[in-house]
């Protein structure tokens, strides 16, 4: 992957491909932190290589205390793995849910095998499987990143929040 230092959100129109773990993590971190409003995920389980960073963490929190109007939607398909392992992208939003929200898929699309972030409706880091890193990214593609949300919207629509993952209050 060529370096996207560079990149800017809603400026840089290449589309860069992106093949391992590091690869994905940059593309992904890049684009959360360059976000002014929005960041859609679907995730089949928040891969800790790219969303279980502190510095992943600290841009969505960045992100989410940034604007009274930031929006961050997670769709999440095995939440097994993050309840057993901790995430802190789980954890921050436990205590940030009035911006970001986490929810666990409908049955129809429970075997959804894709995994994208979505940032400001404009840049994406798309993969076709989600079991691998490879994909690709671009900085200012709407047409594209539109379609991602073709997608994500019904997802979204039917799923449900898990219990699981509501933070206790005592």
């Amino acid at each position: 992957m060529r370096c996207i230092d560079n990149f800017r959100l809603g400026e840089t129109p290449d589309v860069v491909e992106v093949a391992l773990s590091d690869e994905a993590r940059d593309a992904a971190l890049a684009l959360v932190r360059q976000a002014r409003r929005t960041v859609d995920i679907v995730s089949r389980h928040l891969d800790a290589p790219l969303y279980d960073t502190a510095e992943f963490v600290a841009a969505v929190k960045a992100l989410a205390l940034g604007s009274h109007q930031a929006r961050i939607r997670i769709v999440l398909g095995n939440v097994e793995p993050v309840l057993r392992d901790g995430h802190r992208l789980v954890t921050l939003a436990q205590r940030l849910p009035t911006f970001i929200q986490i929810r666990v898929p409908a049955p129809q699309f429970r075997d959804f095998n894709q995994a994208f972030l979505v940032a400001d409706e404009t840049g994406f880091l798309h993969r076709q499987f989600s079991d691998r890193y490879e994909g690709s990214a671009s900085f200012f593609a709407p047409a594209t990143a539109r379609e991602l949300l073709r997608v994500f919207e019904p997802i979204w629509e039917t799923a449900e929040p898990d219990p699981n993952l509501r933070a206790l209050r005592i």
